[in-house]
């Protein structure tokens, strides 16, 4: 099952810039009074948005976000309607519950709410001073085609695992690996990890293989499977599984 990382898209990421931009923009009157005081609120949201993910989202956060969108300017209210009504949706989230959470994964990929996020993060760049090129969301990887992003994901940790820092690992590890670009799906169940891809049955045991180094140098009996699907909300094929005592073979 692809599992979304909530707490990590872009729609989550732009408001977190947005906050951080505005909130070092003392010169700028980011577009008129109004946009001053959009940028005012969303500064006050940013030591919440780690809070908005998943099942955390709860009434006070969404009415924070409501009460960001009822300052927007003009040019930005629709956009932050959509995030709400993605919010609202994503309340009901059931991590537990594959049905749920292809839905959400859906949801998060949504034409309209990638549009959505892509105007806020540029409002953010031309009326509140957002350096795009500067993050401080944790380290990343100098890769143009990267599967980490440091903009979008979760701070990596290196002592503990974690499906970003599974990304962050193919990036610097194996940035020659033509299967690496071709993944899209991560999955992680205690010490085991998964990782999937579109047809890459061909290249499954290697992929396996990177998957359980990554994963046994954290707990030495983790295990690590690759999965297989036709397009990005197909059904997932496991094709090799694998643990450090027998190595990876296919299903």
């Amino acid at each position: 099952m692809r599992s979304p990382s909530l707490g990590s898209t872009a729609v989550l990421a732009t408001i977190v810039l947005l906050a951080s931009a505005c909130g070092g923009s003392s010169d700028n009157d980011a577009g008129g009074q109004d946009g001053a005081d959009f940028c005012e609120k969303i500064v006050a949201l940013e030591a919440a948005t780690s809070g908005i993910e998943g099942d955390n989202i709860d009434d006070e956060s969404l009415d924070e976000l409501r009460s960001i969108r009822d300052s927007a300017p003009d040019e930005v209210r629709d956009d932050m309607t959509v995030l709400i009504d993605l919010f609202e949706k994503l309340a009901d989230f059931d991590e537990s519950d594959p049905a749920s959470a292809e839905e959400a994964f859906g949801l998060l990929f949504d034409p309209a709410v990638i549009e959505a996020g892509e105007n806020l993060e540029a409002y953010g760049v031309n009326e509140c001073g957002l350096d795009p090129e500067t993050s401080d969301t944790g380290s990343g990887s100098a890769l143009d085609d990267s599967l980490y992003n440091p903009d979008f994901d979760d701070p990596v940790d290196p002592n503990v695992a974690s499906l970003d820092g599974l990304k962050l690992y193919f990036d610097e590890n194996y940035q020659d690996a033509a299967w690496r670009t071709r993944l899209s799906s991560f999955g992680q169940f205690g010490d085991d990890f998964e990782a999937g891809g579109i047809d890459v049955e061909a290249d499954a045991i290697a992929i396996c293989e990177a998957v359980l180094a990554y994963a046994t140098g954290f707990a030495p009996d983790a295990t690590a499977g690759v999965n297989t699907f036709s397009d990005n909300f197909g059904d997932e094929t496991p094709v090799a599984t694998g643990n450090a005592t027998d190595g990876c073979v296919l299903v």
